[in-house]
């Protein structure tokens, strides 16, 4: 898969807001998509293939605010008109449509190192080489109680494309796409460690490690 991507963003801070906005634009070809193909005996099979070119422009919006000590939220939304061309599998499999997905993070805080976390997503339904899929959402409550921190994100910057796929999967608000971008190492007390960020970004960049740090 090659991808070539083209990005401008606008980032803004005030003493207790911040706003991050970017335009992207992406090109990939080779791309790697998810492909339903039903065999002689019924069976269908869900499997990852290389089809012609995905080309996707949008907007992204990341959002932070404390209003004061006892609670903070981090929204984000994402709007994006994606085009697959899959002809070179078969000459139905191409989807023009726009896809958007959302998410609002609301973190309540009750105690010393203690904080209620009530989570929103929604994800529009996503284009397939296919068709579309269903829409998905939800909503998560939780409460997190920090101890210490054993966990670090280190980072291989000079191959991030800035896609905000870490910033956007990551449950507790971290914008991980920026320290991406520097190069730089995350050593958080409000990593809980569960590797999303690493698992979601498409070039390896981002690498969990469990070991004890010092913070």
């Amino acid at each position: 898969e090659i991808i070539q991507a083209l990005e401008v963003g606008y980032n803004r801070e005030w003493k207790s807001i911040s706003l991050s906005s970017n335009a992207f634009y992406r090109h990939s070809k080779n791309t790697i998509r998810n492909f339903f193909q039903q065999q002689a005996n019924g069976i269908v099979l869900n499997m990852p293939m290389n089809i012609g070119s995905a080309d996707s422009y949008g907007f992204e919006n990341i959002f932070t605010a404390k209003a004061n000590r006892f609670y903070d939220l981090n929204a984000s939304v994402t709007l994006f008109q994606q085009k697959l061309n899959g002809s070179n599998i078969s000459s139905d499999a191409i989807q023009n449509s726009f896809n958007w997905y959302g998410k609002l993070i609301n973190n309540f805080v009750l105690s010393k190192g203690g904080k209620l976390q009530v989570i929103a997503n929604y994800n529009s339904a996503a284009t397939t080489p296919q068709g579309r899929l269903i829409a998905l959402y939800n909503v998560d409550l939780g409460f997190q109680q920090k101890l210490f921190s054993r966990f670090r994100i280190t980072t291989n910057g000079s191959q991030c494309i800035s896609c905000g796929n870490c910033s956007t999967y990551c449950e507790m608000g971290i914008d991980v796409r920026a320290y991406a971008q520097k190069g730089e190492d995350i050593v958080r007390s409000s990593c809980v460690g569960c590797g999303v960020c690493s698992a979601v970004c498409p070039r390896g960049v981002l690498k969990l490690e469990n070991g004890r740090v010092e913070i």
